[in-house]
């Protein structure tokens, strides 16, 4: 076995197609090392200057807070170089993006970022494909695995020497490029290599290997099943094309089926730019005399303001929630693509992506209704400042013109020396395994599956 391996492995190693993927992942991942390294330390120095201006500067009308950039976005960016980072917390337990995504989906930018997933997902998967198409069908054709066959080995372990010798060549550039790349990354962001980061970089390199094997059991199953080397790689294509382009698919499939309201829903619903209609109907109680005195009024008016800000938190806050439904609905309907498995896991392993931005949210609502609570402890009455033009109006009470408006903004003089701090919860061994196990049982099953189908087939198989 161990002869047949090395064999295998000779001849994939003088291949001009190996050469070709050495000399082309070595450049992906320098490339990688000198774009994400800027990318991040540009980012954390802002994360940085941020939670400085907020920390010295505790506010009782509204108060910023900040999503801390993942030093390991070099290895899944995730997308998150479309998502807000930075969110406001407001009264009655709301939060919203300063900045709404323009990938409402979360399916993959026009470009996509040089990451170590775009680089293992596409490139490392078509190189197994195109070195194991012909694995066994070339052999076939040239009647070589006959003769192979006619020797004391039995078809098991000739099966296994093959897959063997297929994924070591895929590891030689592999482990080249990820050295390269961990040496640079780290001149710049020296926090990738400490002792817990560590083993986020084991971690990671172990879901790539599993994340391979898929596309190395799927090579050696078509090359089995198809006399025709051709037709094998045809196949093959065919499979990784669809793998390739499932989260478009499962974004148009979603947006059909998906009952989420949509923004235009959503403002119509709110009638988002226009509130005469709420102005007029407190005019009509005022011209039916419902108010006994002007304070009254002025009461009421500000109650009024109150409860359409409310409704205007709630809105915000149901498309904040329907924009990120929609991207997990999207994500689960692409989950039967290996390339969707693999991205999913690798994002939760760096903290970045789908995952943490949800964790993130979950965090900023729980501080949201502490802060909301600090607020009403400090003044008893909230401070609320209406938010869109139009806060203000005229009524006639009693021959005299009388301006509602909205709360102001205040002034207050108290002690917040205790005020709440935002805390985002910490990247942890246990949550990467929570969050990855569906994902990355997902990729097993994979593996399992397509390791019992080719041993089948290849047990079968008419060597002649």
């Amino acid at each position: 076995m161990i002869t047949i391996i090395t064999r295998e492995l000779m001849e994939n190693l003088k291949d001009f197609r190996f050469a070709l993927l050495l000399i082309f992942s070595l450049i992906l991942f320098l490339l990688n090392g000198m774009i994400f390294p800027e990318k991040y330390i540009s980012s954390k120095k802002g994360f940085d200057a941020s939670i400085n201006r907020t920390y010295f500067n505790p506010n009782l009308t509204s108060i910023e807070i900040f999503q801390k950039p993942s030093p390991f976005n070099f290895m899944a960016e995730g997308g998150d170089v479309y998502r807000s980072r930075h969110w406001d917390v407001r009264h009655f337990g709301s939060i919203r993006p300063r900045v709404n995504s323009p990938n409402r989906d979360d399916r993959l930018p026009d470009i996509p970022e040089p990451d170590w997933v775009f680089i293992i997902k596409i490139v490392f998967s078509l190189y197994i494909i195109l070195m194991g198409y012909n694995a066994i069908s070339g052999e076939k054709e040239q009647g070589t695995l006959a003769l192979t066959l006619s020797n004391p080995i039995t078809r098991i372990k000739l099966l296994l020497a093959k897959y063997c010798a297929l994924m070591i060549t895929v590891f030689v550039p592999l482990l080249y490029g990820l050295v390269l790349n961990i040496i640079i990354v780290s001149n710049s962001v020296p926090e990738i290599v400490s002792h817990t980061s560590s083993v986020q970089l084991i971690m990671m390199f172990l879901v790539i290997c599993v994340y391979l094997s898929v596309f190395a059991f799927l090579s050696l199953l078509f090359s089995s099943l198809i006399k025709q080397s051709s037709m094998s790689l045809l196949f093959l294509m065919v499979f990784w094309i669809i793998f390739t382009i499932s989260g478009d698919i499962a974004g148009i499939v979603s947006g059909k089926i998906a009952h989420i309201p949509s923004e235009m829903d959503i403002a119509e619903q709110h009638k988002y730019f226009d509130f005469t209609e709420y102005y007029d109907e407190f005019r009509r109680k005022v011209e039916r005399d419902d108010f006994s005195s002007k304070e009254e009024l002025l009461h009421e008016g500000k109650q009024l303001f109150i409860s359409l800000q409310k409704n205007t938190n709630k809105h915000i806050d149901d498309y904040t929630q329907s924009i990120l439904q929609r991207k997990k609905m999207t994500r689960f309907l692409s989950k039967f693509s290996p390339m969707t498995l693999f991205q999913n896991t690798a994002e939760c392993v760096a903290g970045t992506g789908l995952k943490n931005e949800e964790k993130f949210i979950n965090n900023a609502l729980s501080y949201a209704i502490i802060y909301d609570s600090y607020v009403k402890e400090k003044l008893g009455e909230l401070p609320v400042a209406f938010d869109y033009i139009g806060g203000k109006f005229t009524v006639d009470y009693d021959g005299e013109k009388v301006l509602v408006e909205s709360p102001r903004r205040q002034q207050y003089d108290v002690d917040l020396d205790d005020f709440p701090v935002f805390q985002e919860s910490k990247i942890s061994l246990r949550s990467i395994v929570r969050d990855s196990f569906i994902d990355l049982s997902g990729l097993l099953f994979w593996n399992i599956g397509l390791a019992i189908s080719l041993l089948t087939a290849f047990l079968r198989v008419d060597v002649r």
